[in-house]
């Protein structure tokens, strides 16, 4: 009894033993892994995060850019998207580039559908269709050039307004935010941008630097920056390369007034070159149909009519080339 006793709590002792060693060594071993275990969780944690963040940028610059998913994964691919992103960003216009280009679909689908239908007419609407095409690219061009004129025109105010302001012992910055509250659009809006830049922390030569990407086509804007740019680094003085430029700007306007008064006429010949043919067209169709019916159910109808209407467009195009004298 006394034997079966002690084995008994022999079998007892030995088991704790056991299970404590082999809780003690499960423990070690989970003390010498756990910081190896911690790192690469967290390596593969951080880089799980890095690559979502990237993965939501990708999105949110997407879902930005492009209202519809489809269209935009499409357009995207397209170099020629790129361009007409940066024409809207320049017009100002707060509409995505795949909205762009469905809304003129839509408007020309109507007249591609009734070319196709009513065969006999397809040259009229097909012009018509083309019309539509070319048409919003035009307008875009005009308010980018618009926009241009109207910075060419407040800049020299702008630099005068700035001179003023250093005169008076204010910071180049403070002579920004004057101009912000002062001048009117777009001119204050292109300052506040440089602004807002700089109160973020941006680096002011890359402020300044982008500052040029909102008007590139203005000269006299990169003059300025490049102005200012090397006054901060050798020095000198700023009002006074300021004051030349704002009076070198106010010439170049009288040059340019003299040359828009002696274009006016050729450009305005032009003009009525391009749509009289076009007017006149349209009188007579709606007056006597059946005397224009040849252009649009023959074939020698048709060519005469593409060909004319090649003819205007080019000769349109052309004055305006020979008129437009850049200074």
């Amino acid at each position: 009894m006394n034997a079966l006793l002690l084995s008994l709590l022999s079998g007892i002792a030995l088991f704790f033993i056991i299970y404590t060693f082999s809780g003690q060594s499960e423990n070690s071993l989970d003390s010498s892994t756990k910081e190896r275990l911690k790192k690469i969780k967290n390596k593969a944690y951080n880089e799980t995060r890095k690559n979502n963040a990237k993965q939501n940028v990708k999105i949110m610059i997407h879902n930005t850019e492009y209202k519809i998913k489809g269209i935009g994964k499409l357009l995207s691919k397209i170099k020629f998207t790129n361009k007409i992103k940066k024409m809207l960003k320049l017009a100002d216009l707060d509409i995505t580039v795949d909205v762009f280009f469905v809304s003129i679909a839509v408007f020309c689908l109507p007249f591609v559908l009734l070319g196709i239908i009513f065969y006999k007419k397809a040259v009229f609407f097909f012009i018509i269709a083309g019309l539509i095409i070319t048409m919003p690219f035009f307008i875009l061009n005009m308010i980018i050039k618009k926009k241009l004129e109207t910075f060419t025109q407040q800049f020299p105010d702008a630099l005068g307004m700035i001179s003023s302001s250093l005169r008076a012992g204010h910071s180049l910055t403070s002579s920004f935010n004057i101009v912000v509250n002062e001048m009117p659009e777009p001119i204050n809006k292109v300052f506040k941008v440089v602004m807002d830049d700089i109160s973020l922390g941006r680096d002011t030569r890359e402020a300044l630097n982008g500052m040029t990407q909102m008007i590139p086509q203005s000269v006299d804007l990169r003059f300025f920056v490049t102005a200012v740019l090397i006054q901060r680094e050798i020095g000198g003085n700023l009002t006074e390369i300021l004051d030349k430029l704002s009076d070198t700007i106010r010439e170049r306007f009288k040059l340019i007034g003299q040359l828009k008064a002696q274009t006016s006429q050729a450009k305005m010949s032009g003009f009525v070159l391009a749509i009289a043919p076009i007017a006149i067209g349209f009188i007579i169709w709606f007056l006597n149909p059946e005397y224009m019916e040849p252009l649009f159910s023959t074939s020698f109808g048709k060519m005469a009519l593409g060909g004319a209407f090649l003819s205007a467009v080019t000769g349109f195009i052309v004055i305006l080339k020979i008129t437009d004298i850049r200074i």
